[in-house]
């Protein structure tokens, strides 16, 4: 691991590179696991039952790693951040109940398009660079192809489900926005664990709305549902949610958003050798204009827009 991946001498490498790993597979593979939690659970209510015991269990441990109680202003920014992060993953739930599980990474992996997208037009007004744009253009492309391609396998009602995926990678985008402003909060676990709660509780109470308490069904509940759940609490919202926090906290951010490439390719694949799920060479090709789009959106610096403008 490269030095300038540090913002302190004092981080190990070692935590960096099990931290990163943790982001890259663990949160790669949720995919496939919200696939089999879905198919025994209503989709807000699992999700809202992930999150909600995932945030106690951190709670737990920062409680035992004795961290201060969280502040008011620490308070309303994770509750606000987390309602978004969550009602995201919410999103997704409900669109894996008929789209492949490596399609949605792929899509959802435009977050940080989206990040882009809303920091130039609601919060620090940065244009992106010509290369950046050009990113952004070549993962529209990809997407749109991806679509077109998968639609002979996707049902009818995949239109609205692709919709509310759009919402879930703008609703994290404008999550990991505000998230940012928790850097300087010591109590990792704790402050974690509040996001995770209050927005569990938020998808739990519109689950309910929407009548998911009466869609359970015991009959449909399988021991591959019931593991997929409680890998989706342990590994994928309490470690690696902690994991995401801790590296955005001592990583350059641009390093970090490397997760927004390598989580499709590893949903992909394992949608494809574990559930079966359709990998064509158009599919291929097509997942990979989306990653060369992200490739240039997050890695290169080329010349801002305004500056190329002038200069033309």
């Amino acid at each position: 691991m490269n030095r300038d991946l540090l913002n302190s001498a004092s981080v190990s490498k070692t935590a960096i590179v099990l931290n990163f790993l943790s982001v890259y597979i663990v949160w790669g593979s949720t995919y496939l696991a919200i696939k089999y939690a879905v198919a025994s659970f209503p989709p807000l209510l699992m999700a809202a039952t992930r999150f909600f015991v995932a945030g106690l269990l951190m709670m737990i441990i920062g409680k035992l790693r004795n961290e201060v109680k969280l502040q008011s202003q620490d308070q309303r920014l994770a509750a606000m951040s987390g309602m978004l992060l969550v009602l995201a993953n919410g999103f997704v739930c409900i669109a894996e109940m008929s789209l492949p599980s490596g399609f949605v990474a792929i899509v959802i992996g435009m977050t940080p398009i989206c990040v882009m997208i809303l920091n130039w037009f609601f919060f620090e007004k940065v244009k992106p660079s010509l290369l950046q744009f050009l990113g952004i253009l070549i993962s529209l492309l990809g997407i749109i192809l991806l679509t077109k391609n998968d639609s002979a396998n996707i049902e009818s009602s995949s239109a609205i489900n692709i919709f509310l995926l759009v919402l879930a990678a703008l609703s994290w985008a404008a999550g990991s926005i505000m998230q940012r402003g928790s850097g300087k909060v010591p109590n990792i676990f704790s402050y974690s664990g509040f996001q995770l709660v209050i927005g569990a509780i938020m998808i739990g109470a519109i689950g309910a709305v929407m009548g998911e308490i009466g869609q359970i069904e015991v009959s449909q509940i399988n021991s591959l549902g019931i593991f997929s759940l409680l890998y989706l609490i342990i590994f994928g919202s309490t470690i690696s949610f902690s994991s995401y926090i801790w590296i955005s906290r001592h990583v350059d951010p641009q390093k970090v958003a490397t997760y927004a490439v390598v989580n499709p390719v590893v949903a992909v694949w394992l949608g494809w050798a574990i559930a079966d799920e359709t990998l064509n060479i158009r599919t291929v090709l097509y997942s990979i204009l989306v990653i060369v789009g992200l490739f240039f959106v997050l890695f290169k610096k080329g010349v801002p827009l305004r500056e190329a403008s002038l200069s033309e």
